[in-house]
């Protein structure tokens, strides 16, 4: 099944439920970059208005088939949904590979965002990853960059006894992820007697969830917290899986009760091949971040160091850094 303009991708994600058994053992085909702020959607859609924000595909019911983006690039368009899933895929049961969702991020607020469009409270637990909310099958060689988490005053709030769990590609995994990166310039939480996980990459990683071969960028912060648990990592918040030959370069600020760990919270099965950026102050989108953090699993590295590390990369290429550099590069 060819995928080709934005009108239908935008169609998949409003009636993939009606097709979905149709369509399990399918493969959806990207054969082009898909940009949605220069499709002409007067013209080829009868939209009056231009489509910038869409609802997660998969939403409601796991997305089952295989979408091959054939390495092209998906853009401008955000994601929002009253679903407890949010991200281009609600949730991934099937095969996602060889795509790139990116954005140049502009501090002007113009950026793609993901949006939960309720309160999480009163013991609602909310998953949001730029790719996918949640995966269960395979996500493969994928890039996602550029995209922030929206709320009030680009804030999101956790309130009494709602959980929030948050990564840069996804907010949880209980399947395979490999040669996949997230570059995440901002997410920024305010915890009152709820719960936030936040992670580079992951949320959570599940037990049963495998993580191989990528890497996180950005920067989180939780402004507030009080009561419950508030916890960023900078690859993963929460691990009970296996991690291998993964690494991650995130900037953390914490406020009150927080835990921070430079890669993971111990737990699960993470290799001695897992490292992450600690000691120094470097620019990271034209801001200067300290990266100082030496708690929980992964082995933390100098700068010098890392560049001599033999560079875990997603076979599509780094998206913020140049294709044949170090993608640490875009720190």
């Amino acid at each position: 099944i060819a995928i080709r303009t934005a009108r239908q991708l935008y169609e998949l994600s409003n009636y993939y439920p009606k097709y979905l058994t149709s369509t399990r053992k399918s493969t959806f085909t990207q054969e082009m970059d898909i940009d949605y702020s220069t499709y002409e959607w007067k013209t080829y859609a009868n939209e009056k208005e231009a489509i910038t924000v869409q609802s997660p595909i998969g939403e409601k019911e796991a997305f089952a088939a295989i979408y091959d983006g054939r390495y092209h690039k998906v853009q401008n368009i955000s994601l929002s949904s009253s679903e407890t899933k949010v991200g281009l895929f609600g949730e991934n049961a099937g095969t996602i590979q060889n795509l790139f969702l990116v954005s140049d991020y502009q501090k002007n607020g113009t950026n793609p965002y993901l949006k939960y469009s309720k309160e999480i409270e009163k013991n609602k637990t909310v998953y949001m990853g730029t790719l996918a909310g949640v995966n269960s099958g395979l996500i493969r060689n994928c890039a996602v960059s550029g995209y922030y988490v929206a709320g009030n005053n680009g804030t999101i709030y956790v309130r009494h006894n709602g959980t929030l769990y948050f990564g840069g590609l996804v907010g949880k995994n209980t399947g395979t992820i490999r040669n996949s990166q997230a570059d995440t310039p901002l997410v920024n939480a305010n915890v009152l007697y709820g719960k936030a996980y936040i992670g580079g990459l992951a949320g959570e990683n599940a037990a049963a969830g495998k993580i191989i071969g990528s890497y996180a960028i950005g920067k989180a912060t939780v402004e507030y917290s009080k009561g419950e648990k508030s916890v960023i990592g900078g690859f993963a918040a929460k691990n009970a899986g296996y991690l291998d030959s993964d690494y991650c370069a995130v900037a953390m600020t914490a406020a009150g009760s927080t835990e921070t760990y430079g890669f993971a919270k111990k737990g699960g099965n993470i290799s001695s091949s897992c490292y992450y950026l600690s000691g120094g102050t470097f620019q990271y989108l034209d801001e200067m971040e300290a990266f100082d953090n030496t708690s929980g699993s992964g082995t933390p590295k100098t700068y010098s160091e890392m560049q001599q590390e033999e560079p875990t990369r997603a076979e599509c290429c780094s998206a913020t850094a140049s294709e044949n550099g170090y993608p640490f590069e875009a720190v």
